[in-house]
Parts: C-alpha cells; structure tokens; sequence
C-alpha cells in the first residue's frame, strides 16, 4: 500500500506540475523531490525507523509544494508575469503611455493577451474619455463573469449613456441584475439593482435585492435601509418599513436622504422625531 501511494503521489505532483506549466525550475524542484522520495523508499534505510519517519515527511513536503505551486499560462511563471503586470498598472495608473505600451507588449509576447492586461487598457480609455475603445476591449474578455468585468460595464455604462439618464438606467439595471445572478452575494450590485427597481416602481423585485444586500453588507448601509424600508411601505408592510427607516436615520446619511426619510415616514403616518 505505501509503494502504491508513493508512486501515485510523484506522479500527480510531475503532471501537476507539467500540466499547470509552472517555471522551469519548479517542475525540476518537483522532479529531484519525487525522484528523492522513490530512491529513500525503495533502496535506503530498509529496515531502519528513520525510513518511517523521511518517507512520509517527503511526500507530504512534496504534496504541500504541489499545492501552492504557481500557476500560469506559460513556462515563464505567474511570478514574473505579476512582477511584469504590476509595473504595467502602475505605469498606466501614472500616465506614462509609452512605459505602459512597451510593458503590454511584454506581457502579450509572453503570456499573450489576458484579460487583466485588457482591463488596465479599458480602464485607461475610460479616464481618457475614450468610451467606444473601452467597449471594445471589454467586448473582447475571455471571461465575462467576473466581478471586474461588471464594473467596467459599469462605468462604460455611465460614460456612454451620460446624456440619457432613463437609458442609462435602463442598462445599468442589466448589468446590476446579470451580476447578481453571477455573484449572489454581491451586496453591491444587490442594492443598486434594488435602487433602480424601486425608482421604476417595482417594488417586490426591489424588496427581493435589498433584503439580500441587507444580509449580505458587514456595515448597517443607510441607503439600503431606505430603499427596503420604502419598498416595504409601498406593499403594506408599513410597521416593518418604518422600524427600518427609523434605523436608516441611525446611519451615516446626507441630508437628502434624510429628507427623503422623514417624507415616506410621514406618509407612512408616523413622525420620526430625529
């Protein structure tokens, strides 16, 4: 049974390591580990205790290293592909186009084109007001079910449909209600969808969302609060409405939504004293 696990154990840790195309010096790491633990096992201290003891330190050690090994899309390592990408954001984040450029180049050489690189490149057009080119990168992710990915939809959203705010609601919602589905427990996309849906009258469909990002917020948010209270109102549950905008006004919140507060209290026929 040991022999069995022994060999299985170097085995998965060389395909492991192979398939998950770690750097060179990795899988040589891995290869003299398993190649050390066969040779202990099978020739050494036969019918020494130590063997009792290396044999299983062996395979763990190398059981942990296969675990934690970096994974990447090339032989050159995720090490020096975030070491690169880190001075590429920075770059970007500074301003220095050509530096930025030339660290692009690096990385698509290298790595080839990755969604990360073509996040920095869109959230670069953005601040440069160039919506279509940030449209086009976006439209051109691998994998557009991750949370940078709807943030950036989002903020396209907003550049695109400045000038239109009920169209620019209009797709801000799907984008808030496609995320949410992705991400269930994303309490931020949970209130603005909600937020929306309440503006639109929907009030069901928004009481839906802002209890989840009512659940799901590690810090009491009062513009949640205020929508779910509202909501609540607006479909006759009016003591569990008011009891949550009393706790709105308990939150950190401006003076317009305290106004916006105190008016649905007094609608609800209730006088909220602070």
């Amino acid at each position: 049974m040991m022999t069995i696990l022994c060999i299985t154990i170097c085995i998965m840790a060389l395909l492991g390591a192979f398939t998950f195309h770690c750097s060179a010096w990795h899988c040589i790491f891995v290869a003299v580990i398993s190649g050390i633990l066969c040779i202990v096992r099978f020739f050494f201290f036969r019918k020494s205790k130590i063997k009792k003891i290396l044999v299983p330190v062996l395979a763990f050690a190398l059981l942990w290293f296969c675990v934690y090994i970096p994974q990447s899309p090339t032989e050159y390592g995720t090490d020096n592909y975030l070491q690169t990408f880190d001075r590429y954001v920075k770059a970007v984040e500074a301003g220095k186009d050509s530096q930025a450029e030339k660290l692009r180049e690096e990385l698509g050489e290298k790595y080839g084109e990755t969604d990360d690189v073509r996040f920095m490149q869109a959230a670069a057009a953005l601040d440069k007001g160039e919506i279509e080119e940030a449209e086009a990168l976006s439209s051109s992710f691998e994998n557009k079910k991750t949370m940078y990915y709807y943030m950036l939809q989002e903020e396209i959203i907003r550049g695109k449909y400045k000038e239109n705010p009920d169209e620019r609601s209009q797709q801000l919602l799907l984008i808030y209600l496609e995320a949410a589905e992705a991400f269930p427990e994303w309490d931020y996309v949970l209130k603005n969808a909600g937020g929306i849906l309440f503006d639109y009258g929907r009030y069901e469909e928004a009481s839906y969302y802002l209890t989840a990002a009512y659940t799901y917020e590690e810090e009491p948010d009062g513009e949640t609060i205020y929508y779910l209270g509202a909501s609540l109102i607006e479909l006759g549950m009016v003591d569990r409405g008011l009891y949550l905008l009393n706790e709105a006004l308990t939150c950190d919140i401006d003076d317009t939504m305290k106004s916006h507060i105190l008016w649905y209290a007094e609608k609800a026929g209730w006088e909220a004293g602070t």
